[in-house]
């Protein structure tokens, strides 16, 4: 090893006193150093808890609130309810990283992570974070009743089975639970056999049935006895096993006719039914020969596709009051038949995307309906008048209070013909109610649309004269909302009309 001391040191003849001298004094300079660098460090450490107690005694009033309260905030800013679940996730996290003091509050308050949505998709580079992230959330709500939204999307079958083994530590403590997953994933959650006390609504999403093989049966929901709403998707009575029995709200999406009924047979205590079926052909045919199933506790039925009518003459529904449908022009029929069979008082129909003679002739059978919602009109400007006509001369709801118009595209509503309308259903006459509010919205873009005048019966005095007749009846305490339209300038309702309704004194 190389060395500066002198060759002579390497020897075994003594050094001379010349040497021995010099070393001395390089140890004394050393020395020397040395104490003048501890009296540096010993300087700095007492300057150094100067400022440490300095520090400490400074107090941050938002510190100084009580950890309880903290945490309530906390909870306030996490679970404001126009955010989704993700967004909760993100601000749990971002109160949790500000300081120690706040991490420690965040972490041990399982309320900020007991509201999980986790998007797994195993096709991406990001999934083993998600993955972390839904192990974090579950490991921080602790005891607490978990909301779980759980998407799981192109795993292998070791992925689902990893994901499926941490679900079953916590499905005891699922209020809510949603699971989507793709048509390669099995159900490997099945070997999962504890009662699920804490269940209350169910959502099993997009598990193709054509993808199941006919033996597979989801048995892990069967034993829920708080369980009451299920939206079940592509899964027939034999591939799912519920307590059928107990469940008041019930969503079938994607089932043929036949199926539906299969799984209503085992629902008699429905309150509100909503069906998205997968219709054929032969569906409409009435292919189901049985009496109307009977489901007597049921108040709602909302059934969300074109032809699906088709259901109501299946049905008796003796204590019906809110109908949502589709109707085609043989579901006038269809409810006249569903009406006089279950003897029951409609008091709300929704309507979406229905022709002005199937709509007219469906409120004519219903005489009880108080609230009317039409949606996606696309109706034209003649049709308009005709139905208000229809309401205005024939009466035939007479108890209506409120009417709610959603058009779609074009904007085609002659403000003079609302104005007749509502002035005829706002005066007092014997054995009809008096309306009491008027919603009209345009599902459009009011960008897109350049109008030109409509024929020559536009009438500038006959126009101004209907807007006045509007704002009066709204002074008066007729409700009226109407959102935008486009601005064009015939005697169709547009947005200069709204501002005056609207903003009349």
């Amino acid at each position: 090893m190389p060395t500066n001391h002198p060759k002579s040191l390497h020897n075994h003849h003594p050094p001379p006193s010349a040497t021995a001298s010099t070393l001395r004094h390089q140890l004394a300079a050393i020395d020397d150093k040395i104490t003048c660098l501890e009296a540096q460090l010993t300087l700095l450490r007492s300057k150094r808890d100067v400022l440490s107690g300095a520090l400490n005694s400074i107090v941050y009033p938002i510190l100084t609130i009580p950890p309880e309260l903290t945490t309530e905030i906390f909870g306030y800013y996490v679970h404001d309810n126009e955010r989704s679940a993700p967004a909760m996730i993100r601000n749990s996290l971002t109160v949790a990283s500000v300081c120690r003091a706040w991490r420690a509050i965040a972490i041990s308050s399982g309320a900020l992570w007991n509201n999980i949505e986790s998007l797994l998709y195993f096709d991406r580079t990001n999934v083993d974070s998600s993955q972390k992230l839904l192990e974090l959330c579950l490991s921080r709500s602790g005891n607490l009743p978990l909301d779980l939204d759980l998407t799981i999307w192109k795993s292998s079958e070791s992925q689902s089975g990893l994901i499926m083994s941490l679900l079953t530590q916590y499905l005891s403590q699922c209020v809510n639970f949603r699971l989507l997953m793709d048509k390669t994933i099995s159900f490997a959650v099945d070997h999962f056999r504890e009662p699920l006390y804490s269940l209350k609504k169910l959502d099993i999403d997009r598990l193709w049935s054509r993808h199941i093989a006919q033996q597979t049966t989801i048995t892990v929901f069967f034993d829920a006895p708080q369980l009451r709403e299920a939206h079940i998707r592509c899964l027939s009575l034999p591939q799912i096993s519920l307590p059928w029995i107990q469940l008041t709200n019930l969503h079938l999406r994607r089932q043929s006719l036949a199926q539906c009924f299969d799984i209503l047979g085992q629902t008699p205590i429905l309150e509100v039914l909503v069906i998205e079926p997968r219709l054929n052909s032969t569906d409409a045919q009435d292919p189901i020969t049985a009496p109307p199933h009977v489901l007597s506790r049921l108040r709602s039925i909302k059934l969300r596709a074109r032809g699906s009518d088709v259901f109501l003459q299946h049905l008796t529904l003796p204590i019906l009051e809110h109908l949502s449908l589709c109707l085609s022009s043989e579901g006038v029929t269809r409810v006249k038949s569903l009406v006089a069979r279950s003897r029951c008082s409609v008091r709300t129909l929704s309507l979406h995307d229905t022709r002005p003679f199937a709509t007219n002739g469906c409120i004519r059978s219903l005489p009880s309906l108080r609230v009317l919602t039409l949606e996606s009109l696309h109706w034209s400007s003649s049709e308009f008048d005709q139905f208000f006509d229809c309401m205005t001369k024939d009466r035939p709801v007479p108890a209506l209070e409120s009417l709610n118009l959603e058009v779609w595209y074009h904007p085609v509503i002659d403000v003079r013909s609302l104005a007749d309308m509502l002035s005829a259903r706002w005066t007092d006459m014997p054995g009809v109610t008096n309306i009491k509010s008027l919603s009209l919205s345009f599902d459009c873009d009011p960008k897109s649309y350049i109008f030109a005048e409509h024929g020559s019966s536009y009438n500038a005095q006959t126009v101004e004269d209907a807007v006045t007749r509007l704002r009066k009846m709204r002074r008066e305490g007729l409700k009226i909302d109407i959102q935008s339209a486009p601005k064009w300038t015939t005697q169709y309702i547009n947005s200069q009309m709204v501002s005056e309704i609207m903003n009349s004194p």
